[in-house]
Order: structure tokens, then sequence, then C-alpha cells
């Protein structure tokens, strides 16, 4: 029997490494999957393999895990809801080993009420007084993976508060606004995705945001045709002597691709285009993102959404529904992350923002940082540092 149940298990795991690598599970079935640390599987894997194989009658889930922050797919799937019954989607059981009461008093540590909880081979005072100290510095991962309480990342770029602020706006559009600006991430191939964000300042001074589009862009006529989308829906809503602004991230294509993208969008003018370029007297469309300069797009951001200065337009048009989600979804990702350098100094590292986690991507949080740096220096600099074709 055990020997049976070793090769179910085997089996289990051989079914997933093949699903990871074939990015799909055909012709498959299971009576019961089993995801061992859940909230660290790939978040593809569970929706182009998992989600399918539930989707089979008798069909059943267990998922075990320790928490990640509660932006992580795993903990979302804790509190879905049943669209039939409005109940809890799964059987949830959270074993936490710091109760309610305490968890209010500030209590960092296993508190007295849930140390029946601890099972006896980890029931050694001198090892948790050892794994503690190991944690030292590290208090959220402690909370994570000893307390089993997920936490916000300490590092993360924007604060949740301020975006579900954000995400609740719906402002009405009070005037005929005189720029639209559009942040453009392009795509750098592989995972990576295009994205395209549009907004302008209203009477109040706020960014409101009227577009929001993103999609993985494998052609060249994928290329126009997301681009015509985006921008037929702008200049349906915008009157037409209204100037649009583009701000490109020449990054990956560099000073050719964006140029091209400047010349497909020609037809929907005006048309101006924000410019890094310092090369040439003629300078090109884009804009290249160094470190500080990403610094730069993410605090002007944030100080918007603290000061509630960048909301939702009644009008907002996506291509696709759940782009506007999807928006606010990467905003709550993106965190500073730290990569080795090859420097000789071998603690040096390397200090980023990204939003891909587990494979996600960040496109559009990185278009919306664009729109709202680069269009307040458009501002700032009487348009300047822009250039027509």
């Amino acid at each position: 029997m055990r020997f049976a149940s070793l090769l179910f298990l085997l089996a289990i795991l051989l079914l997933m490494r093949l699903a990871a690598a074939s990015k799909g599970l055909k012709g498959v079935g299971a009576k019961v999957v089993i995801l061992e640390e859940a909230s660290r599987l790939d978040e593809a894997v569970f929706t182009e393999v998992i989600v399918p194989l539930l989707n089979v009658r008798d069909t059943a889930m267990l998922a075990i895990s320790t928490p990640l922050d509660e932006n992580n797919f795993y903990s979302t799937l804790l509190n879905m809801k049943d669209p039939l019954t409005d109940g809890p989607m799964f059987k949830v059981l959270e074993i936490k080993l710091i109760c309610e009461v305490c968890a209010e008093k500030g209590v960092k540590d296993v508190c007295p009420h849930r140390r029946e909880l601890i099972p006896p081979w980890k029931n050694d005072h001198r090892r948790e007084l050892m794994t503690k100290a190991l944690f030292e510095g590290q208090p959220r991962m402690y909370m994570q993976e000893q307390l089993g309480i997920p936490s916000g990342s300490d590092a993360r770029c924007f604060d949740t508060a301020s975006i579900d602020a954000f995400a609740a706006t719906c402002v009405e559009m009070d005037c005929d606004p005189r720029n639209v600006f559009i942040g453009i991430d392009t795509c750098g191939g592989g995972n990576n995705f295009m994205a395209l964000v549009s907004g302008f300042y209203d009477r109040g001074n706020r960014l409101q945001i009227l577009a929001v589009d993103t999609a993985p862009i494998t052609s060249d006529i994928q290329l126009e045709t997301e681009l015509s989308s985006h921008f037929d829906r702008l200049r349906r809503s915008v009157p037409r002597s209204t100037t649009l602004v583009t701000i490109i991230e020449a990054n990956y294509g560099g000073w050719v691709q964006a140029s091209r993208i400047a010349h497909l969008i020609q037809e929907y003018g005006p048309v101006m285009h924000v410019s890094c370029d310092k090369t040439q007297q003629n300078k090109r469309p884009g804009i290249y993102t160094t470190w500080e300069i990403k610094e730069r797009m993410r605090h002007e951001l944030q100080r918007l959404l603290r000061e509630r200065r960048i909301c939702l337009s009644k009008e907002v048009s996506t291509s696709r529904p759940g782009d506007v989600v999807e928006m606010t979804k990467q905003l709550k990702r993106c965190e500073y992350i730290y990569k080795p350098t090859s420097s000789a100094v071998a603690q040096e590292r390397k200090r980023m923002i990204s939003g891909k986690l587990n494979g996600q991507n960040d496109d559009i949080a990185i278009a919306l940082m664009l729109l709202a740096y680069w269009s307040a220096h458009y501002i700032n600099t009487n348009g300047t540092c822009a250039v027509s074709l």
C-alpha cells in the first residue's frame, strides 16, 4: 500500500515537471492534485495546468504552503469567493502561531495560546532560539516561515492602501485636455508584453487615466494592431486638436523601435514624442531608463498615489477585460530587488525595481511610471523635451 502511494506521488510530481516544461498538460486527468509549497509555484503552471484539471468532475486539489506576502496568487486563492454562494471558494485551514488577541497587541513571536500546535519534532526551545537568531534582521521572513503569517514586503515600491484608493476611483472628464500623454513600455521579447497607459491632467491637476492596454508582441502586424486599437480609442475620447505626447521606452528596441512606433502613430496627429537623445541635432523619439531615472519615475508615481492625485477616468477603456485590474496587481508586486554585480567587491549588489515575480509581468506598472514622471517633465520644460517627426 505504501509502495502504491509512493508511486502515485511520484507520478504526480512527474506530471507537474512535464507540465512546467511543456506549458500545458493536454489529455491528462487526475483524481487528486497535491501542490507542495503552492505559493512558490509558477502562476502560469497553475493556470495552464492545474485549473484545467480542476475543470474535470471529481478532481480534488490539496494545496499546502507556508505563505508569502498578501499579493501572492496563493494568498489570493485563500480569499476567493464562490460566485454562486458568495462563500469561500476553497476549504481553508490556516495554522498560525500567533492568535488574534496577541497579534493585536503586537506580539512578534509564538504566543502561549498556540504552543500546542507546534509538532513534537519542532517543539525544542533551544532550536527555536537558534532559528530566531538566524532570522535576525529578517522579521518578515521569520513571520512567514516560522509563524505562518503572511506579511507585506519590506521592499515594496508602492503602498497598498494608496493603490487600492486609486483602483476605486471613477472620475468624469471635466475638460477637453490640451495634451494626452501615453507611456509605452516596449516589448523585449520572450515572455515580455508591450503596455500602453494614457492619461491627462484635469482641472484639479490630477492625472486621469484614459486607456490601458497590454499584449505580447510577436510580429510587426500585431504591433500595428495594438497601437491602432489604443490610439483609435484615444482619438474618439478627446478633440482632434488635443496633442498626443508619447513616452516610448527605448531600452530594448533602441532608437530604431522607438522611431518605428513613432512613425506608426503619426496619422493620429498632432503627435509629439518625448526624447532624451543628446547624440545629434535632429533628436530621435524615445527615452532610456537608467536606475536613477526609474527611481525618479517610481518616486513621482508614489507621490501621486499618496496625494490622491491620480485617478481612473469614468471613460477609461481597454482592449481586453481585466487590464485595469492587472495594472493594480502589478503595482502591488513592484519591489526593490538586489542582484550580484561583477564588481570586485563581493558584497556589492545592484539595486533594481521589478514586478516580475514568479515569471509574472510588470509592463503596465512600468508604462504608468513612464507616464507619471515624463508627463510632469514635459509640462515643467514647456514641451522642449519633445520632438515631432
